[in-house]
């Protein structure tokens, strides 16, 4: 009887190596027929690091260059080539490049990757376009329950991995952030304070974001203050001033966001997860706080006629550009969003509400010095203290709203 239980778990034990030898041959196979169609295109595959799940690295392929993304991954200073390289990315994630990334870890050490983003080519990156592409990520990962895959980390720009690494992209990716000697004394003169998310009005992620905010700002005033010595009380009076405004500006996007960004599951042909995500970054050396939140809705110059006040609102823009309102001529977006801030208004009646984006224009002329800027769809309102608002109008959608604040501490 021994003896038949002892060939019966050889005989498991044969078949399990035989199944393992066919998962494995076939995995071979399947990388074969890659090979041979990436040299029928015409593309070359070389080996590269793949970085995924665990923090645990193993060598792959990749067929030819990976999709370069901007040197200066900026939103002010590079509109132009960073909103198209998104618009770019939004349709690749969604009409093929979901197609690796769903596959999510490679089965094989020997994986081949047919289509990537080039993180390396990127040299310099902002806290808030940073936050916008790891919007686009948490997209896909949500909508695909999967997690992803990064390629050659080791030959990221050392500031950037930094700035992704904070803000928590390698959350969003499901994978321990890498750790490096390099940086583990980068550089603490720009504070990131890790994205959060949501598809509600949280007065909590609110008020941890500004606590979290105003332990950073509090310790940037003490060291500007140059011979000028304050107590604690006197310290947390001069935050005081500015948290409860923070909490409002964020409190009211949430609620814009919430209750006028999603129309519908698809916006574009692009399924929507319906959420907010935002971040807030203290640069020490310049004595600077800028916060950010962005969504992907429609954006404000399409919900302009669900609101309430869009006949005052279309009157302005009519006063200021000598025509009637065209909803579909992104040219008309600038005014459109400026127009909007002057008007804004409320009906919920609430303390905290009642003041839309005119809040948030009031903020700025609070603070030192500093400015709001709004970019929604083709549109873009800037207002600075001491300088008003002016406009824009870009070729590219910014694919939502983005709402950043940039304050003098």
């Amino acid at each position: 009887m021994a003896g038949l239980i002892s060939m019966k778990r050889a005989d498991a034990s044969i078949r399990l190596r035989l199944k393992r030898l066919c998962k494995i041959r076939g995995a071979r196979k399947h990388q074969h027929r890659l090979i041979a169609k990436a040299k029928r295109r015409g593309e070359k595959y070389q080996k590269a690091s793949l970085y995924y799940g665990g923090g645990q690295t193993r060598s792959g392929k990749v067929t030819g260059p990976g999709l370069k993304m901007p040197a200066n991954f900026c939103l002010d200073s590079n509109y132009a080539e960073v909103s198209a390289f998104l618009e770019k990315m939004r349709e690749s994630l969604h009409q093929g490049m979901e197609k690796w990334i769903a596959k999510g870890r490679p089965k094989s050490n020997n994986a081949i990757i047919t289509k990537w983003f080039d993180f390396s080519t990127i040299q310099r990156i902002t806290p808030s376009a940073a936050l916008v592409l790891a919007a686009e990520f948490d997209r896909l990962r949500l909508i695909g329950q999967r997690g992803l895959i990064a390629i050659d980390v080791h030959k990221w720009n050392p500031d950037v991995l930094s700035t992704l690494r904070r803000l928590g992209l390698f959350e969003i990716w499901e994978m321990d952030p890498p750790s490096y000697d390099y940086l583990e004394n980068d550089s603490d003169n720009l504070f990131i304070i890790p994205m959060r998310s949501g598809h509600e009005v949280l007065g909590q992620a609110a008020s941890q974001l500004n606590g979290e905010i105003a332990n950073v700002v509090i310790e940037v005033v003490k060291s500007s203050l140059i011979g000028k010595t304050y107590s604690d009380a006197e310290l947390d009076e001069i935050w005081d001033d500015k948290a409860g405004n923070i909490y409002i500006i964020l409190i009211e996007a949430m609620d814009n966001v919430i209750n006028h960004a999603y129309t519908d599951d698809k916006i574009n042909g692009l399924r929507t997860v319906k959420r907010w995500w935002m971040t807030a970054a203290i640069d020490r050396l310049r004595s600077k706080l800028t916060v950010a939140i962005y969504d992907q809705g429609i954006s404000i110059p399409v919900s302009l006629p669900y609101s309430e006040n869009y006949p005052k609102i279309k009157g302005l823009i009519r006063d200021f550009l000598g025509v009637e309102h065209d909803i579909e001529n992104p040219r008309h977006d600038g005014v459109a969003i400026r127009q909007a801030t002057e008007a804004s208004r409320s009906s919920t009646g609430e303390a905290h509400r009642g003041k839309g984006l005119a809040v948030m224009v009031s903020f700025i002329d609070k603070c030192r010095d500093g400015r709001l800027r709004i970019l929604s769809r083709h549109g873009e309102f800037i207002h600075e203290k001491g300088l008003g608002g002016y406009v824009n109008a870009h070729q590219t959608s910014m694919g939502g709203t983005l709402l950043e604040w940039e304050v003098q501490l």
